[in-house]
Parts: C-alpha cells; structure tokens; sequence
C-alpha cells in the first residue's frame, strides 16, 4: 500500500493545482473550498502530503459526474501502468 500513496499524492495535486487555474480560484478560495487552511492547501497543491477524506471528499463534491468519472480513469491508469504484470507473478 506505501507505493501507492505518492502516486496518489501526485495526481491529486496536480488536479488540484489545475482545477484550481482552470476555475480560476486563487489558493485561498480553494482552501475555502476543501475547508482547510491555505497553507494547508499549498502544501496539497506541492505535493507535500496527501489529501485527507474530508478534503478529498470536498474536492469531489466542486466536481460534475464527468470530472469525477475523468478523475478516477486517471487514478485506475496510473495505478494499473505502475503494478507489476502479471506475468511477473
């Protein structure tokens, strides 16, 4: 489960950072948004730590279906191109 968590941490900020631009949202409005501090949020938006459920579940939520479906295809990709194949097992 430990490799998983900076890819994890990796995506979500990304997405985060370019939602964030694409919405035109200063940090501050984004950390208003995920109810956490801005400084919290910058280090999200780093990559510092990973989201927590309550911010991720947040992010979710500013989300339409498409964007959510969008966003999860993106997790399943990279996690499934990052795993062994299964002829390695």
């Amino acid at each position: 489960m430990k490799q998983y968590k900076p890819i994890l941490r990796g995506i979500l900020a990304e997405y985060a950072d370019t939602f964030r631009r694409t919405n035109h949202l200063t940090q501050e409005e984004m950390a208003e948004r995920l109810r956490i501090t801005s400084r919290a949020y910058g280090d999200l938006e780093r990559g510092k730590y990973c989201f927590s459920t309550p911010a991720l579940l947040f992010l979710l939520l500013l989300l339409n279906s498409d964007e959510v479906t969008q966003l999860l295809e993106t997790v399943r990709e990279v996690v499934v191109s990052s795993e062994p194949s299964s002829e390695e097992h």
